[in-house]
C-alpha cells in the first residue's frame, strides 16, 4: 500500500529552455543522493505553457540564519546545525554532485522532535542545470554575492570547492550574526562591481570582526547565542577563526 506524499513543485522561468536536457543529464547522479537531511527529487517536466518543472521533497522550514535568529539559537546549536548542513553536503560531494546555489534559502531549518532543531537541504541540482548563470533567469542576481565564490563570478566554473566557499560564508553569518561582504545594489545591473567585491574584498576574521562592533551590538549577539560578552570575540579567535578563513580562501587551488 502506497503512503500518500505532499510535494513541492518548481516552475522555471521560461528562458531556461535547455533546463531540463542539462537537468535529465545529472538525474543519475541526484538519484544517487540518499542522506535524511537532503530533500529528494521526485521528478521533472514540461508545463503545457512549455516551462520546466521540478518535483521534489516538499520541506517546511525557516532558512537557517532567519532560525536562528527569530529563535535565539544558542551557538552551539547554530554549530550543531552547521555541520548537519556540512555532513549533507560532504555526502553529496562523494557522490559527485555539487550544489552550486547554498545560501540560508536553500538550508532549511525547523522543529523536530524533543524541541530540537532539525536542517533538510533543498535545490540540488538546479544551479547546474541553469549552466552556472551568476544571474537568473528573472534578472536578479542567483544568490547574495557574499556567498558566491571567486571563482563562480569570475566565470571559472564551480566545483566541491565553491559549496566550502559558501559554507564558510554561513559559518561567518551564523557567529557574527552578519556578511563580510557587503552586496552592491542593482547587483544584477553592476556585475563588474560584483565581481571586483566579491574577488578581491580582504574578509576580516569573525573574531576581528566582533571587535570592531559598537559595545551594545556586541552585547545584543552575545545574549542570542547565549555566550559571555567578554570572551565573545576570544572564542572566535581560538576555536573559529582558522577553519572560516580557510574556507573562506579567494583561490581555490589554496
Amino acid at each position: 500500500q502506497r503512503v500518500a506524499e505532499f510535494v513541492a513543485i518548481k516552475i522555471i522561468a521560461a528562458a531556461a529552455n535547455d533546463f531540463l536536457i542539462r537537468y535529465e543529464a545529472q538525474k543519475h547522479a541526484l538519484a544517487l543522493l540518499d542522506h535524511p537531511d537532503i530533500a529528494r527529487p521526485h521528478a521533472c517536466g514540461m508545463t503545457p505553457g512549455g516551462r520546466p518543472y521540478l518535483v521534489t521533497e516538499l520541506v517546511h522550514g525557516m532558512p537557517i540564519t532567519q532560525f536562528c535568529d527569530d529563535n535565539k539559537v544558542s551557538l552551539l546549536m547554530r554549530i550543531r546545525l552547521f555541520i548537519q548542513a556540512c555532513d549533507a553536503i560532504h555526502h553529496a560531494h562523494l557522490k559527485g554532485v555539487v550544489h552550486g546555489d547554498l545560501k540560508p534559502s536553500n538550508l532549511l531549518v525547523k522543529w523536530g522532535d524533543q524541541g530540537v532543531p532539525t536542517l533538510k537541504v533543498t535545490d540540488f541540482g538546479i544551479a547546474k542545470a541553469m549552466n552556472h548563470s551568476l544571474v537568473a533567469p528573472t534578472g536578479v542576481l542567483r544568490a547574495p554575492a557574499a556567498y558566491l565564490s571567486p571563482e563562480y563570478v569570475a566565470a571559472k566554473g564551480i566545483d566541491a570547492r565553491s559549496d566550502i566557499y559558501a559554507l564558510g560564508m554561513l559559518l561567518y553569518e551564523l557567529l557574527t550574526g552578519r556578511l563580510p561582504i557587503p552586496t552592491p545594489k542593482d547587483a544584477a545591473e553592476h556585475l563588474d562591481e560584483v565581481k571586483r567585491v566579491v574577488c578581491e574584498t580582504l574578509v576580516p576574521k569573525p573574531s576581528e570582526c566582533l571587535r570592531a562592533l559598537p559595545k551594545a551590538q556586541l552585547t545584543g549577539l552575545a545574549l542570542n547565542r547565549k555566550v559571555e560578552v567578554a570572551t565573545y570575540a576570544e572564542l572566535m579567535e581560538e576555536h573559529f577563526d582558522w577553519v572560516v578563513m580557510r574556507a573562506l580562501e579567494k583561490r581555490p587551488e589554496s
